[in-house]
């Protein structure tokens, strides 16, 4: 599938390759990839997860350190969130009340690897929540579900 651009008149014109994931019928914002920050202390886990978002096609920005995180939000238009709880330099929690009082469209994934913490009314604010596991199937479908944007897109790993 292709994403039109229109032209100044209106009308369809240049085609970009963007993934059919990708597609809306809003101009040219519908085309920019979509950008997933990980916040993720671990750097195995980090850069495991930026091979695979990336080769999907996403643009995968990353942080291990609450300070890293705020530059992040301040300074990139950031899709969607997938934050660990517990960092080395604060608390998961913290730091989600935190991007959703900044910006409370971008969509968040708890990904952590403490299931007890599901129930704990903090959690809330997350779109889903998931535990950690060595088989990235369940977070890239979720990843795929929450980028979709319009009833009849496909997410983005199926």
């Amino acid at each position: 599938m292709v994403c039109n651009l229109p032209n100044t008149d209106g009308r369809s014109g240049v085609q970009s390759d963007a993934p059919a994931h990708f597609m809306s019928t809003e101009p040219i914002r519908a085309c920019r990839m979509k950008t997933i920050l990980i916040i993720e202390d671990e750097p195995h886990l980090r850069e495991w997860y930026r091979q695979e978002l990336e080769d999907r096609g996403y643009t995968v920005l990353s942080a291990s350190h609450l300070r890293e995180v705020e530059q992040i939000i301040r300074t990139h238009e950031v899709d969607l969130v997938v934050l660990d709880l517990k960092l080395k330099d604060g608390s998961g929690f913290d730091l989600l009340h935190e991007i959703l009082g900044r910006k409370k469209d971008i969509k968040v994934i708890i990904h952590t690897a403490y299931p007890m913490f599901k129930g704990d009314f903090r959690s809330w604010g997350a779109d889903a929540f998931l535990v950690k596991s060595s088989d990235l199937t369940e977070l890239l479908q979720t990843i795929g579900r929450l980028l979709a944007t319009e009833k009849n897109e496909l997410p983005a790993y199926s």
